[in-house]
């Protein structure tokens, strides 16, 4: 059983360990990326804890619209530029499960349940997110929650050595998600 919990600093080094477990070295948000986030919108930062253990994450900043760029979707961004609190579009940043919790459809429900809570708190209207396009599980639970690609950055996702990988915009109207569930 999984409970959900608004993410707070104790729990810094867990979500470091879920990051580093979820994501190659190139594209792992830092220790003061998420101190950042977790101190500008705490409420958009959420821990999934199963028994003693914080199994997973889901981190997001509200938006006023989607940016045209894709500055801003970049490792590390700082959330107090692109923040806005009466924002009406969520953008979820990042999203980490510990391996030993996925391939058993936990990664859909506690997405779904995430950002579920979210939406409901908030007075938001539309949903994005990035996803590398060789990221086939993870495109699977959001095209499952409703999310469509909206647009395609060729060099999204840095791979090492001066190598780029695709990454896709992906975007969901709070209604088709609420359908979705």
């Amino acid at each position: 059983m999984f409970t959900l919990k608004t993410a707070s600093l104790t729990d810094i080094d867990d979500i470091l360990r879920v990051e580093k477990e979820s994501f190659a070295p190139e594209i792992q948000e830092s220790r003061e990326t998420f101190l950042q986030r977790l101190a500008v919108f705490p409420d958009g930062f959420i821990v999934f804890e199963h028994e003693k253990t914080k199994a997973g994450y889901l981190c997001s900043e509200l938006w006023d619209g989607i940016p045209a760029g894709t500055e801003i979707f970049s490792v590390g961004h700082d959330i107090r530029t692109s923040h806005r609190q009466s924002g009406s579009v969520l953008y979820i940043s990042s999203f980490g499960l510990l391996q030993e919790f996925r391939g058993k459809g936990n990664g859909s429900r506690l997405f779904c349940a995430a950002v579920r809570r979210l939406v409901q708190k908030l007075t938001v209207k539309t949903v994005v997110l990035m996803v590398n396009e060789n990221w086939k599980n993870a495109r699977f639970i959001y095209e499952k929650a409703g999310f469509q690609t909206y647009a395609v950055f060729d060099e999204a996702f840095p791979k090492g050595g001066g190598v780029f990988e695709r990454g896709l915009l992906m975007k969901a109207d709070v209604r088709t998600i609420a359908a979705a569930w």
